[in-house]
């Protein structure tokens, strides 16, 4: 099932801490949402949050959505969907991170374990540049290329690619390679992703 729209809701688990106690630790949290095929995955540096809602396969994507960087006060921030469309309210825990993923008219529900190793959160981005027509006079055509892949600890993952030249065209990604993070994208071609460690990096 796919989700249109996206608001958050995420609810301390398996750890102590208050809304207003000690602060929450440097983490990188990837799980699943009940009832679709997305996957989330939430970045935090004890300060700051951010995060990614994906649930694109190389056959297909429908929903590939940034969450901005959002400060924490103890476990708990308040976010937006890349650009400020939807609001999420966030409580990180130490060990996991469950809440809902809220797309009108219904909610789902998640949980996504604290990563290490290779389960995480990856981004590749750049600018694609082609020559206009010959003899049309046009100027280059720009167009901004931004890739994020979700792995989770088994090693499945989601992925898409957003195209802007200004409107967004979405596509299925590649799939990585999280020991080279070599992939091909388009326009772009071959590409080094990276993994995001820091809320900051999106």
């Amino acid at each position: 099932m796919a989700l249109a729209a996206v608001c958050l809701v995420l609810g301390l688990a398996a750890c102590g801490g208050d809304d207003e106690g000690d602060a929450a630790a440097e983490r990188t949290y990837v799980g699943t949402v009940d009832g679709t095929d997305a996957y989330i995955a939430l970045v935090s540096d004890g300060k700051q949050v951010s995060g990614y809602l994906c649930d694109g396969t190389p056959k297909a994507v429908k929903v590939c959505r940034w969450l901005d960087n959002a400060e924490l006060t103890g476990h708990n921030a308040e976010l937006g969907e890349r650009p400020h469309h939807f609001l999420v309210e966030a409580r990180l825990g130490d060990d996991e991170a469950v809440g809902e993923v809220e797309p009108y008219p219904k909610a789902y529900s998640f949980t996504a374990e604290a990563a290490s190793g290779e389960a995480g959160l990856y981004r590749a981005n750049g600018e694609a540049v082609r020559a206009p027509p010959a003899g049309s006079g046009r100027p280059e055509l720009r167009s901004f290329v931004e890739a994020g892949w979700i792995v989770l600890a088994d090693g499945t993952q989601r992925g898409g690619v957003a195209i802007s030249d200004p409107n967004t065209d979405l596509r299925p990604a590649p799939i990585l390679d999280p020991t080279t993070l070599d992939v091909q994208l388009p326009r772009l071609g071959p590409t080094e992703a990276s993994q995001v460690r820091d809320p900051n990096d999106l």
